[in-house]
């Protein structure tokens, strides 16, 4: 015995908007198993499809956020590193700097 069939479709006619329906349908078989007739269910499920749609927005628009911060973070973290490297080398710089005066003071 087949299982039900299930469908969902947009169907823009039905309203100013349009509707999203649910289908079910189910044989309906005699005693001897010959087919009938059939059973159909209709559900309207245009809520969940708009608030689908409306989380899909949501999600693009916050990747697309994730997307601008984390190259905003990458950038000021090169600026960090660069800004970093200069006081790291000035300190470097400073150090020898003194070593060579202190050599200049003990051949005095």
């Amino acid at each position: 015995m087949p299982l039900p069939g299930n469908a969902e479709a947009f169907f823009p006619d039905l309203s100013k908007s349009g509707r999203w329906l649910f289908f079910t349908a189910a044989p309906l078989r005699d005693y001897q198993g010959e087919v009938i007739g059939a059973i159909e269910t209709l559900q309207d499920i245009t809520e969940r499809k708009q608030a689908e749609e409306e989380l899909a927005k949501h999600h693009d628009h916050l990747e697309e956020l994730v997307k601008k911060r984390t190259k905003e973070l990458e950038e000021k973290n090169k600026e960090l590193e660069r800004f970093n490297n200069l006081f790291v080398n000035r300190e470097f710089r400073i150090k020898e700097l003194k070593d060579k005066v202190k050599g200049c003071n003990t051949k005095k």
